[in-house]
Order: C-alpha cells, then structure tokens, then sequence
C-alpha cells in the first residue's frame, strides 16, 4: 500500500462526502472529516486514531481557517484536499431571488475558495498536495431550471483551470471530478433548494421541473460508494488524472461540449473575421477541421494564422514525443542504443527542463522550479541528461506534462499581450533577447530533433516504428 496521507474531506456528513471519509480511511490513510454538522460522522464512524471529525461551514474563512489549523495540529500535514461540501438550488433564473444567487455561489464556489486558501500555504511549505474539486455534469454543459447551479460549477472549474498553474511548481496538482446522477442526496430535501420567487410566465414549466426533480432523489444510477473509491485510488496515480469524467452520462456530456466547441470553431474560422489593429475587419475564410492521426496526434492546421500554425507544430511535436514514450514502463524508458548515453526517460526529463528554461526561467522571467532550482548547472552540465534514469516513470511524465502546462499557460498570456513579438523579461549576456516568435520555432527544432532520436530508441525497445 502507498505511504498514508492526510485526506481532508469537506461535506463529509453524507453522500460522497461520507463515501470519501470510509474509501481513504479503508485504503489505510488519516481523514480530517469536515462537515456542518460533525456530530452525523461522529455518530456514524465514533473515534479512532485516523479520524479527526471537525465543523464546518466553507463559506465561513475563519471557520476554514480554523478546521484546517486543527487538521494539521493533530496530524502534521494535508495531502489531499477534497472540496466536496455544495448545495443545488434549481430554478430558472429569473425566480431565484438575489439572496439565493449569492448564497449559491458562496457554497459552491466561494466556499472551496476559501477551504483552498486555508490548505495552500501548508501544501507550498510540503512542496506537494493534490485538490480534488467535485464540480458536475453542469460544470460541462448548463442544464434548463439549473442556471445558477451551473454558474457555480462552471466558476469552479475555470478558477480550477486558472489556479493549477499557480501552484503546479510547488507540487501541487489539481483534479477537477465530473460527476453524472449519482446518489448522493444532493436531489433530496437537505440540498435541494427551489426557487424563492415565483414569475407567471415559468409557473407551469417550473412546476414540472420541480417535480420531476423531486422524484430524483434515490433513483439515480450513480453509486457514490463506488466513485469515492475511485477517487482514492486516482489520487495515487502519477500523473494524477487532471478530470474525472464520473458516468457514462458525465462522458456524454463532456462529448456534447466537444462537439459545440468544434463546431463553435469552424463557424468562426468560416466567418473570416478579423480583429488585428490595422485590419479591414475581414480575412479569408479558411476552413479548417482537428484531423487526429493514428498515433493520438492531432495534425496541425493547414491554413491557420502564424499563431495557430506555430503552436500547433509545437504541439505536434509535443504529442509526438508522448507517443514514443507511451506504456513504456522505467526498464523500457532506460533503454540506450549502442554507445549513445540518452534514453527516452532522459528525453523527457531533458524536454521538461528545456520547457521551463525557455517559457518559465526566460519569457516569463521566473525562479526556476524543482528539480532545476536545486541543482548548479555550470558543475552539472546535461544533469537531467545524467540523472533521469534514477526517476520512476511516472515522475519522468509528470514533470514534463507539467512543464508543457506551464508553458501553454505562460504562451496564452503572452499572446494576450504583444503576441509572438513579446520579449522575454531575461537577457542574453550580450544584451540580446529573442522574441517569442524565436522561442516557438527554437522549440519545434528542439523537439523535431529529440524526436528522431526518440523513433530510434522506442524502435529498440520494442520494434515500434513511425515518422
């Protein structure tokens, strides 16, 4: 079994919250059960040694602060932090009152903010932590009478998105769960909240809808048990996964998502305009569709602009790279050719490096991360070369997958601002600087080359062969 951790589960007098409480404490780590009303868990689990029940309500931070202080007095630490605690008011929108939009994006989201605020500062001083935040099918797509329920889900998972680059270079790692109908009581009388006001114009169809949730609760095909042991056993998997599609109605929807988005897109590009200072509001159309190819890559487009064209090369290399490493366990990451001294494991280490050297150290003029910021270089030289045997497999792809996150959030910004014409904050010691522009292409090169060495090695691991 893996080394215990210190769960924190938010929510935890029933429904997945209570589930969570008995996966971890059953996989053998300590829980800190937070809840409004501890005295459910107490009755339900009494004492013991790994299980600290204390109240809670998330929209209170001094109450957060509070739980979190007794959490880590009695256990030392958080590793994993599950924001679980929500409500679900349904209505249409124009019968929810003001009060109620505010108290549902106080529970919901502002809630898991400020859980989260209290955790951070004991995860940085670990240099590790995962959050795992339990969103909703309407985190994907918004459902009629559900309007302001999916506010609230859908801002957690933007926050989620926007925050997991944040605290990605203290270890830090994110987990967005999409749950489908599962029982959980969160379509019973508790959690359940209608609508204060009442409009002529919605009564009949809200009194359907009212109804028709009503007689959810129970009957919905989700076993929450089954999820919350899921969830445990996920947590400890490298790399962690970043979502969790939880049902075969959470993947429906999340395939309807993706269909819009494409469709979305191709009504944009068909459009043909053009936004540029400078120009005339239009451009030719140039339609164009994701084509993926055998290997799980997708192409890059064929007539996109400078922008699109350049980083979907990048990300062609990029995904490039991940098919060569792809099911290799660490003996096969290790294999070397001849007398050449790399090994796919060290690609991928010497790849994750040259990701933060150039998007996170230059461009954005950061500190350098872990494992970087612990070695000197000028004694050291190709340390990640020389060192990434020594790595498991699963280290090796969660270093370089989180230093490509970092630079696509890090690129994103930049061309928020003076586009592939940024300059990096860092100078070269002659004064120079490239231009983002210069990074991208530098970086195509870096990955085409590594590349062809990467064909060679997975061929002799294994026979496997490709472009």
């Amino acid at each position: 079994m893996e080394e215990r951790q210190v769960w924190f589960v938010t929510g935890a007098a029933r429904g997945l919250g209570a589930d969570l409480v008995d996966a971890a404490l059953a996989a053998g780590h300590a829980v800190v059960a937070a809840a409004r009303r501890p005295e459910l868990v107490r009755e339900r689990l009494g004492e013991s040694a790994r299980l600290l029940v204390v109240e809670l309500d998330v929209t209170s931070p001094a109450g957060a602060e509070g739980a979190v202080a007794a959490a880590v007095d009695r256990f030392g630490r958080i590793d994993v932090l599950v924001n679980n605690a929500g409500a679900s008011y349904k209505g249409y929108f124009e019968e929810m009152s003001t009060d109620q939009v505010a108290q549902q994006l106080a529970v919901n989201l502002v809630g898991p903010m400020n859980v989260t605020r209290a955790v951070l500062p004991k995860m940085r001083a670990q240099q590790s932590g995962l959050l795992v935040m339990v969103s909703s099918g309407a985190g994907l797509v918004g459902f009629e009478y559900s309007s302001v329920y999916a506010a609230s889900k859908a801002g957690l998972e933007g926050w989620t998105s926007a925050l997991e680059p944040e605290v990605a270079p203290f270890g830090i790692r994110t987990m967005i769960v999409n749950p489908g109908f599962f029982r959980t009581g969160l379509a019973g009388p508790e959690s359940l909240i209608l609508p204060d006001l009442e409009v002529a114009d919605y009564a009949e169809r809200s009194a359907a809808r009212r109804e028709w949730w009503q007689a959810q609760d129970g009957h919905q095909p989700g076993d929450p048990a089954l999820l919350a042991r899921a969830i445990v056993g996920l947590a400890a998997e490298r790399p962690t996964p970043r979502r969790v599609l939880a049902g075969d109605d959470a993947v429906r929807l999340a395939e309807q998502r993706s269909r819009e988005l494409a469709a979305q897109v191709r009504e944009n590009r068909e459009r043909g305009l053009d936004f540029s200072i400078g120009s005339t509001g239009r451009r030719d159309p140039a339609p164009a569709s994701l084509v993926i190819d055998d290997a799980g890559r997708a192409e890059p487009p064929i007539a996109a602009d400078e922008v699109g064209t350049l980083l979907g090369f990048l990300d062609f290399q990029r995904a490039t790279l991940e098919w060569k490493t792809r099911g290799l366990d660490e003996a096969g990451l290790r294999v070397r050719v001849a007398s050449s001294s790399l090994s796919l494991a060290s690609l991928l280490k010497h790849m994750a490096w040259v990701e933060d050297h150039w998007f996170s150290y230059w461009l954005l003029g950061a500190e350098r991360v872990e494992p970087w910021r612990s070695v000197d270089f000028t004694v050291h030289p190709d340390w990640e070369l020389r060192s990434a045997n020594l790595d498991s497999a699963d280290d090796l792809r969660t270093m370089w997958t989180s230093a490509v996150d970092r630079s696509r959030a890090i690129v994103a910004e930049a061309l928020r601002g003076d586009g592939l014409d940024t300059v990096p904050v860092r100078l070269w010691d002659n004064g120079d600087t490239p231009s983002l522009r210069w990074i991208v292409v530098h970086m195509i090169e870096e990955y085409a080359r590594h590349n062809g060495h990467a064909d060679l090695l997975r061929e002799a691991v294994d026979g496997e062969t490709g472009e």
